[in-house]
C-alpha cells in the first residue's frame, strides 16, 4: 500500500509540471489538496462522535432508570451506579468537548492570523507545531476526570454513612438494638407461619 501511495506521488510530481497552470501547484495540486484537507479533518473529528453518543446513552439510561424504583434492593443500588456513571460521564464528556472545541479554535486561530502576526517564519510554524503536536486538552481531561471521581465517591460515601448510621449507645441505641431484635423475630415468626 506505501508503495503504491509513494508511486503515485512521485508519478503526479513527474507529469506536474506539463499541466499546472501555476507555481504553487507543484507542490500539490490544489484539488487534491481540497479533497485530502476534508478526508483527513474529517477522520480527526469523527471519533468526536463517541462522546456525543455516550452522553445521549446516558440520559436515556438516567431516564429510564425512574422506571425500576418498586424493585429489590439489588436493582436500586444498580440504579445508583447508573446514576453516578451518567454524571462521571456526562462531566468527563462535556469537558472533552469543551477543551477539544478551545484546541480546534486555537488552531484555526493560528492558521488564519498565519506568519505576519508571529513576526517570522519560524515562530509561525514553531506555533503550528505546539498546537498540533501538544493536544493539552487531553492532559486536562485526565485531571478532570479524578477530581469529579473523587467528589462523586465522597459524596457517595457521605450519603452512606448518614443513611446507615446507627445509634448504638445511650436509650437510642438501646431502642435501636429492641427494634432490630424484635424485628428478627418478626420474620423468624412470620416464616413458620
Amino acid at each position: 500500500m506505501i508503495l503504491i501511495s509513494k508511486a503515485a506521488f512521485q508519478g503526479y510530481h513527474f507529469f506536474a509540471p506539463f499541466f499546472i497552470s501555476s507555481p504553487c501547484e507543484l507542490i500539490i495540486n490544489k484539488r487534491f489538496f481540497i479533497i485530502g484537507h476534508i478526508l483527513v479533518l474529517f477522520f480527526l473529528t469523527a471519533p468526536m462522535m463517541f462522546p456525543i453518543g455516550f452522553s445521549i446513552e446516558r440520559f436515556i439510561a438516567t431516564g429510564m432508570a425512574s422506571r425500576y424504583q418498586k424493585s429489590s434492593l439489588s436493582t436500586k443500588y444498580a440504579m445508583e451506579e447508573i446514576t453516578q456513571s451518567s454524571k462521571f460521564t456526562l462531566i468527563v464528556t462535556f469537558t472533552h468537548l469543551l477543551f477539544f472545541g478551545v484546541y480546534t479554535a486555537c488552531s484555526i486561530f493560528v492558521r488564519v492570523l498565519g506568519q505576519p502576526f508571529f513576526g517570522s517564519f519560524i515562530n509561525f510554524y514553531v506555533a503550528r507545531g505546539v498546537n498540533c503536536a501538544v493536544p493539552t486538552y487531553n492532559l486536562v481531561i485526565v485531571i478532570v476526570g479524578m477530581i469529579t471521581l473523587r467528589h462523586l465517591n465522597t459524596k457517595r460515601f457521605q450519603a452512606v454513612q448518614a443513611t446507615v448510621r446507627i445509634l448504638s449507645i445511650g436509650n437510642e441505641g438501646a431502642r435501636n438494638y429492641d427494634d432490630a431484635i424484635t424485628n428478627q423475630w418478626a420474620t423468624i415468626t412470620a416464616s413458620r407461619v
